[in-house]
């Protein structure tokens, strides 16, 4: 009999991958803490672009890209997993990392003025620190645990580091801001003074790169109720 008129077809082709297989090579040797290390994917290549990638720490997705660059905040054992999807199907595989911890460098000084002794306070927490880095940003370093006070001689800000060394191998580093100021140009001025009658002061003093913020007046007045002032006038 004749075929249905009604009846038709195509033809197409399909493609039929073999399931992923996820593997990964991870770091080698010493790795500490806040130091970036890179996860590198070995998973074949072979899905023309279908494949895509999620890799977790603990459980908590923290990239898609192929391979993972990483910084782990703390020392100590993290479960680094690799997940590989193409359309219908994936797979996945995990390693058990271990990330030493290094010191966590910090340390305190205040700003203050040209002329004035900078003291830095070193405040690093950590075991078996073996070495102590510090520029202070003018030309000046220092290897002691607690440098010895010192002075800029220009104004201006500082950016001070601080690298630590553990006995295992960790370097890391912390880099702080420091302002140094001009000192006040301290000047005055005031009415004609006459025995008996209240004495306007007006401050005339200047600073260029900060505010004045406070105030010392000494009138070497033995008989006044008060030979001192803090308000600015």
């Amino acid at each position: 009999t004749d075929a249905d008129p009604c009846d038709n077809f195509t033809v197409g082709t399909i493609t039929i991958y073999e399931d992923p297989v996820s593997t990964f090579d991870a770091p080698t040797g010493v790795v500490c803490n806040n130091q970036q290390v890179t996860f590198i994917n070995t998973t074949p290549n072979n899905f023309e672009g279908n494949e895509s990638f999620e890799w977790q720490v603990d459980g908590v997705t923290v990239s898609t890209a192929r391979d993972l660059d990483y910084e782990f905040l703390t020392g100590g054992t993290f479960q680094v997993k690799l997940i590989t999807s193409i359309p219908g199907c994936s797979d996945e595989t995990q390693q058990i990392f271990n990330v030493t911890e290094g010191p966590s460098p910090d340390f305190t000084v205040s700003d203050a003025c040209v002329g004035t002794l900078f003291d830095f306070t070193n405040t690093t927490t950590g075991d078996n620190i073996i070495s102590y880095e510090w520029d202070f940003d003018n030309g000046f370093m220092s290897s002691s645990e607690n440098p010895a006070p010192f002075e800029y001689e220009t104004p201006g800000t500082y950016n001070v580091t601080l690298t630590t060394e553990n006995a295992a191998g960790c370097i890391t580093s912390i880099i702080k801001s420091l302002t140094v100021y001009d000192p006040p140009v301290v000047n005055f001025t005031n009415d004609l003074a006459c025995e008996l009658s209240p004495t306007q002061f007006t401050d005339a003093s200047d600073v260029e790169n900060a505010n004045i913020e406070s105030w010392l007046w000494l009138f070497d007045d033995p008989n006044a109720t008060s030979s001192t002032s803090t308000d600015e006038n």
